[in-house]
């Protein structure tokens, strides 16, 4: 899934969650069940150049690759990128792999020049920002 919109603008880990749970609405039910993982390429006014659905795991796990999550960044020309997954079992609270992979993918865009603004964990009703957190650099 690829959505492009130029007028989008991030303003908060709200707007973000928000957007994905209407973005998970349109999978089938039995697909919602699972965790999907987004990458966010915005430009330097923080608009949205694209969302795209990197990764579809299962119900407890979805494989996260630096490699997968910044292909679109460097396509696009992206300047910074905001990642989000969504907790299907309903707790927002980040696992050990959880922020390894967001270290992970931190580290990677130091290297390729892409700031990680956030990692958003998400559910229907709730939300979970690492920079909020004090937890992205």
């Amino acid at each position: 899934m690829l959505i492009k919109s130029q007028t989008d603008k991030i303003k908060s880990a709200a707007d973000i969650a928000a957007a994905l749970r209407c973005s998970l609405l349109a999978e089938d039910r039995q697909d919602r069940s699972k965790e999907h993982f987004y990458a966010i390429g915005l430009n330097a006014q923080n608009q949205i150049l694209y969302i795209d659905c990197v990764s579809v795991g299962l119900a407890n796990t979805c494989p996260i690759h630096p490699r997968e999550t910044y292909r679109r960044a460097i396509e696009h020309g992206a300047l910074a990128l905001i990642v989000a997954h969504n907790h299907p079992g309903g707790t927002t609270y980040p696992s050990d792999s959880d922020t390894a992979a967001t270290r992970q993918l931190q580290n990677a865009g130091k290297i390729i020049g892409i700031d990680l603004l956030d990692h958003v964990i998400f559910t229907d009703t709730e939300f979970y920002s690492y920079q909020r957190e004090g937890l992205i650099d």
